[in-house]
Formats: structure tokens, sequence, C-alpha cells
């Protein structure tokens, strides 16, 4: 029996001593993982574990839902700053379009933003309660990429605007991805 998390160019694991010998039915193990993020990603890694049910060899493999995001630490920029970010060439950035989930009121996107994402939500920058702009940072292997996020809403079509940039294609791609399959009504967006 075994458990495997293959390290590859951005991400490489360390696993700790895992379960020897048999787990009985229904009897619950523990094996933990360390993961260092070498390079911006945007696909989640594959847990393959395999066993023995009876006589047979049986396996399967496991997305693990690890994302850019949980490498990302809150960034304070200043308005002027995040406003000509938005205006400055060299950047990547992609926009997506989506209606917002009804159990994403201003409080559980806040806490998503700060929670899930690992940014921080400038107050200075946009006057519009309902809209968001925040920043933070991931630093895979020597390099340092911040990332700049804008989610604005548009009250009279009940729809979120959501603006990614950075540096790196890789983290706005990943950034974009998860932020707006967990905000978005029913997970569906679209690329604006």
């Amino acid at each position: 029996d075994s458990r495997h998390l293959e390290s590859t160019d951005a991400l490489r694991f360390k696993e700790s001593k895992g379960p020897n010998g048999v787990v009985a039915a229904g009897q619950q193990v523990l094996q933990l993982f360390l993961c260092e993020c070498a390079a911006p990603f945007t696909a989640p890694p594959v847990l393959r574990i395999s066993y023995t049910a009876g006589a047979a060899a049986r396996g399967m493999m496991l997305k693990v839902p690890l994302v850019m995001s949980r490498f990302a630490m809150p960034e304070q920029v200043g308005g002027e700053d995040f406003k000509n970010a938005f205006r400055a060439g060299g950047f990547a950035d992609k926009k997506a379009i989506f209606e917002p989930a009804a159990s994403m009121g201003l409080e559980q996107i806040g806490a998503f933003i700060q929670n899930g994402l690992n940014l921080m939500i400038l107050t200075d920058v946009d006057p519009n309660p309902q809209s968001f702009a925040c920043a933070g940072f991931v630093a895979p292997g020597q390099q340092h990429i911040t990332m700049y996020v804008r989610l604005q809403f548009n009250a009279a079509k009940n729809l979120y605007r959501l603006v990614v940039r950075a540096a790196n294609e890789a983290v706005v791609d990943s950034v974009l991805d998860f932020a707006a399959t967990q905000l978005a009504k029913n997970g569906e967006w679209e690329f604006a």
C-alpha cells in the first residue's frame, strides 16, 4: 500500500512516515505532506493511492485542492500605487463576469478575499462599498510576484466584474479561476 504526491517543477512535496501494514475497515489514518511552492502553477497536484482489497490490487488518483493563492501573503499597497498598477504595462491580466452566489454577501466575500485568497483588502481605493480592491504577493522560489485584484459590483445588472493582474500569467489564471468559481452563482462565470 502506498500514497504518493509527485513533486513537479512548481510544487515539491515531503511526506511524513505513513501508516505501516494493514488499515482495518472503518479505521482512519493520518498522512502528512509538506509542500513548497517553487514556481507558479495552475493545475492541482494529484495524490496517487494504491492498496490491496482482498487479493486485488487497487488504486485511485485524487486531485488535491491546492491553489496558487494558498501560498499568497497579504500586501498593503497605497491607493495611487494600486491605480498605477492597473494603468502600467508589463502585467498579465484577465477579467471574469459573473452573478454572485446567493450565499455570498459582502461580509462573506470579504472573508473569502482575506482567508481564501489570502489578500489584503485596500480600503482607500474604491469608493463603492460593494466593490473590493485587493493586493497580495506570492514568492515561489526566489521570485516576488505582486497580485492586484479588483472586484467591482454593478447593482443594476447584479453582476460582479473580477480583474486579476500580476507579472505572471499562471498566477493570474490560477487566482481568477479559483476566485470566480468560488464567488459565482453555481460556480459559473465567463471571461469578460
